[in-house]
């Protein structure tokens, strides 16, 4: 089993905190793992001393900052562009990694059509589940809420979903990709919409048992919005993802089957926040058609659709299961 450097990307935005606990901690497992890494922290022109206490502390470190707040996908992006190893390691600032993370991750890299590995995570809130996903269409709505469990944990999974707060990948895949898509900036589905990229290309995505880490979960976004403008966010993020991976016709159903089911019941009980999300789509007209054409240039016109996708999951998840 051979091990590959690593760029480890970490966003920031008011983050010194996080930074001064948990930097401490991928330093060691980066330095456990034996490898030539990198380590890039990218400062969303942060409000504390976020900048400051980098400089100061970790000089070693590669500091990037924006002039203004450009939110998540920009944020990552830009460290993404200059990250130089073999693989690209995204990582929150709130994350805690185990002393070995690393160790049982390099194995899903020997195969060439993998595109990333996610390990798991132990969530403060105890109500958040995590492990391999599944993918699910209800209608037009697509979903990677289904965790399944594997036969054999000390293998790695097959999963629809890899999350931004830990996503191990392919650095050559990843530039192919183009990074996260900024069309969800500030916050939200941009790693859901990476592995589907990544799945329609033809790629695999891995969740690791044996990798573990702590997180303190979603501190910087709650820390600086508003809940109510979260939620708005949300919905909004994640009805563009339909419109990036559905065609005309499915697009135009999904929004049929999201205002029956959605916007109509959430206003009937005076949640009028959902039309924001709702009407918000209209002005990504121009992104949407430039994102679907963007990417159907770099798969050269061999994409898979998500319904195809997510029958080879589910196929995929069956075979190594009997296999295990």
């Amino acid at each position: 089993m051979s091990k590959k450097s690593v760029s480890i990307i970490i966003p920031n935005y008011n983050g010194k905190t996080l930074l001064e606990n948990y930097l401490p901690y991928t330093l060691t497992a980066i330095e456990n793992a034996k490898v030539d890494y990198e380590l890039i922290v990218v400062d969303d022109a942060s409000k504390d001393d976020s900048v400051e206490f980098i400089r100061k502390h970790y000089p070693q470190i590669i500091l990037l900052q924006n002039e203004s707040n450009q939110g998540f996908s920009a944020t990552c992006n830009r460290g993404i562009s200059i990250a130089c190893k073999e693989l690209t390691l995204i990582l929150n600032s709130d994350i805690k990694l185990s002393a070995n993370y690393f160790d049982s991750q390099w194995a899903c890299f020997e195969q060439k059509d993998t595109f990333g590995v996610m390990g798991r995570i132990i969530d403060q809130n105890p109500k958040v589940k995590d492990g391999p996903r599944l993918a699910s269409i209800f209608g037009l709505k697509y979903r990677v809420h289904r965790i399944y469990k594997a036969n054999n944990p000390q293998k790695p999974a097959i999963t629809a979903f890899i999350s931004g707060a830990n996503a191990l990948v392919c650095s050559k895949k990843l530039k192919e990709l183009g990074g996260f898509n900024e069309i969800f900036t500030p916050f939200y589905y941009e790693d859901t919409e990476l592995s589907i990229r990544a799945w329609r290309m033809g790629w695999k995505c891995y969740y690791d048992y044996q990798a573990s880490c702590e997180h303190l979960g979603s501190s910087t976004i709650n820390a600086n919005h508003l809940r109510k403008n979260i939620k708005i966010v949300f919905y909004r993020n994640r009805y563009l993802m339909h419109a990036l991976h559905l065609n005309e016709l499915q697009y135009f159903l999904f929004r049929c089957q999201i205002f029956v089911q959605e916007v109509l019941p959430k206003t009937l009980i005076g949640r009028f926040w959902i039309w924001k999300s709702f009407l918000a789509l209209s002005n990504y007209k121009e992104q949407i058609i430039k994102s679907r054409q963007k990417f159907n240039t770099q798969a050269k016109g061999s994409l898979i659709s998500i319904f195809a996708m997510k029958k080879r999951i589910l196929s995929l998840s069956k075979v190594q299961n009997q296999q295990d």
